[in-house]
């Protein structure tokens, strides 16, 4: 099921920059799941379901990575002749599906997670901040020419020191 779905995701061109900031999340929230665990979450509530299929579809863009240029065109045909989807990953990556599946979960723990969702949303913040601090140093520039125009032709006196 996971690769049914991820398949249709990934072939619906659904995976975005936000599928991925909202896997970064629930990576750093600790959410782990392993290809059992995604199949049975697919079944599932919306919460669960919608991080399952952006596990799906990490899955599937893995193995889209590992084709090359042909993509997964030849894990597609091996499925269609071979009885298992273990089979269709010996014959196409000489791995076999649990191979697979620790490879795929060391991908996503460092690819996505709390360094990767921090990084996404710190150029957020980084821009943000790096536009208050410019819009402060305008501030300063204006208040000063406005402050020397009011100092224009005042006199200011002498402290003569306290008064009694």
């Amino acid at each position: 099921l996971w690769f049914d779905e991820g398949y249709a995701a990934f072939a619906a061109g659904e995976w975005d920059r936000l599928e991925g900031l909202r896997l970064n999340w629930q990576i750093a929230r600790g959410v782990r799941m392993d290809l059992a665990d995604v199949d049975r979450a697919l079944r599932s509530d919306a919460v669960d379901a919608q991080t399952a299929y952006a596990l799906a579809t990490t899955a599937v863009l893995l193995l889209n990575r590992w084709g090359g240029t042909q993509g997964l065109g030849p894990l597609i045909d091996r499925l269609a002749d071979l009885p298992t989807f273990d089979a269709a990953i010996r014959a196409t990556y000489h791995l076999t599906e649990g191979d697979f599946e620790s490879r795929w979960e060391r991908e996503v723990t460092s690819r996505y997670g709390l360094l990767s969702w921090a990084e996404a949303v710190g150029l957020f913040w980084a821009l943000l901040a790096l536009l208050l601090v410019s819009l402060v140093g305008l501030r300063r520039r204006r208040d000063r020419a406005r402050k020397a125009r009011l100092d224009e032709g005042w006199i200011v006196p002498e402290d003569d020191g306290p008064t009694a």
